[in-house]
Order: structure tokens, then sequence, then C-alpha cells
């Protein structure tokens, strides 16, 4: 199906659990993802960098 990247800025502490549930939900719909680290930049810095799946 479709290749999702998922990142996430500093927001409440709990971003890594927004993330991997979101990832869960789409992978369980027959997608793949791929996990970014938390922080701000990170995934202006993914679609940046010229990566390509």
């Amino acid at each position: 199906m479709t290749t999702y990247v998922i990142g996430c800025d500093n927001i409440d502490k709990k971003e890594q659990s927004y993330i991997d549930k979101v990832a869960q939900v789409l992978e369980e719909a027959g997608n793949t993802c791929e996990k970014l680290s938390v922080g701000p930049g990170q995934v202006q810095s993914y679609g940046l960098s010229g990566v390509k799946f």
C-alpha cells in the first residue's frame, strides 16, 4: 500500500505514544511506517534529506 513517515514536535511528553498509535493503526491497515524521533525539526529534516522509498 503506502509508506508513511510519522514524527512529532514536543507537545506534552506523550508524543511517542501518539506516534506509536498512529503507526499501529496504519500498519493494521496494511501500510508501512517509519517513525521519526520526537523533537522540533524532525519532520522537516526528513523531508529535506532527500530519502526516497
